[in-house]
């Protein structure tokens, strides 16, 4: 369905709220986006690597032909925003994109 691309998350926390290293591996090399409150980053589904907990994400369709997205896996991104939380809203959130190039 997604051309060879699993489309899933793990979630990595601490238990005692302290700041943790994640290793990751990705194809290509890893760049990190800022993304603040108010803004929005687009990211086709096959790049994500990683985000923060601060942000929200949805998965879109850009392809307007259904059949075509469905049988290719292509057309498919991430809309990442800052999530709201009320008064605990974070100001921003990091994304983590892999290049894709060797």
């Amino acid at each position: 369905l997604l051309s060879g691309e699993g489309f899933f998350f793990l979630r990595a926390f601490s238990n005692d709220g302290e700041r943790s290293k994640v290793y990751v591996s990705s194809f290509g090399g890893i760049e990190k986006f800022l993304v603040k409150k108010g803004e929005e980053l687009v990211i086709d589904t096959g790049h994500v690597v990683a985000f923060e907990d601060t942000l929200h994400f949805t998965v879109e369709g850009f392809n307007r032909r259904l059949g075509s997205m469905l049988l290719s896996g292509e057309g498919f991104v991430c809309r990442f925003t800052v999530r709201d939380r009320g008064d605990r809203t974070a100001k921003e959130g990091h994304v983590w994109v892999q290049t894709r190039t060797p």
